[in-house]
């Protein structure tokens, strides 16, 4: 039997017996999240020193990964690799990476139809700006590696749900044949840049 302890409780814990995972790793077990054996509930209340203190650690719980151009890696946890040297697409307008590659996945920001010479949207009109967003989608995907066939997911932000079949009808000339990609569409009520429709996707990566 085991019950979650807080992130913050288990490293106050593993200082207070002097042990870390950088130490000695292979002296405990590793779970998808910091838990402790119930016959240590003692030790949680800081009532004993217990040999019999089992801890678990894992750097989902315990690490941060900052968003920074390269690869970051944590001693046990996946390579995380950002995406933002794409000068085909444009920059990103926010605090975040053009995409994300981790655990042989490719996560694509939303992609606003803007050209990336001038940093402003294509056009007006939602069909304009929607093969634009494709465009810069694709320069993404394919800036980390990946194609539009390596795509298994999409979503679709609309300001105006009326323009459904209009972007359909574009967002076939990028997904088309029999094996397209599963996909959400939202209408909302606004977008960066007074922009009409932004696209973003999950793509699958082989080292």
């Amino acid at each position: 039997m085991f019950r979650t302890v807080p992130t913050k409780q288990v490293n106050r814990l593993a200082k207070y017996q002097n042990i870390t995972t950088k130490k000695n790793p292979q002296s405990y077990k590793v779970l998808p999240t910091g838990v402790f054996d119930a016959k240590v509930s003692s030790f949680v209340n800081q009532t004993t020193t217990s040999a019999e203190l089992k801890c678990y650690f894992s750097t989902s719980t315990s690490q941060q990964y900052e968003p920074e151009s390269g690869s970051s890696t944590t001693s046990s946890g996946p390579q995380i690799t950002y995406v933002n040297s794409s000068t085909k697409a444009p920059k990103a307008i926010g605090p975040y990476s053009q995409g994300v590659k981790a655990n042989g996945n490719f996560y694509v920001s939303g992609c606003l139809g803007i050209v990336a010479e001038s940093g402003e949207l294509a056009a007006e009109d939602t069909v304009t700006q929607a093969r634009q967003a494709l465009a810069n989608l694709k320069y993404i995907l394919e800036e980390g590696g990946c194609s539009l066939k390596d795509v298994v997911k999409t979503t679709v932000y609309l300001l105006d749900i009326n323009d459904f079949q209009a972007v359909n009808e574009v967002y076939s000339e990028y997904f088309s044949g029999d094996n397209k990609p599963a996909r959400v569409c939202y209408a909302v009520a606004a977008l960066p840049k007074k922009a009409k429709v932004e696209i973003e996707a999950i793509a699958i990566y082989k080292e």
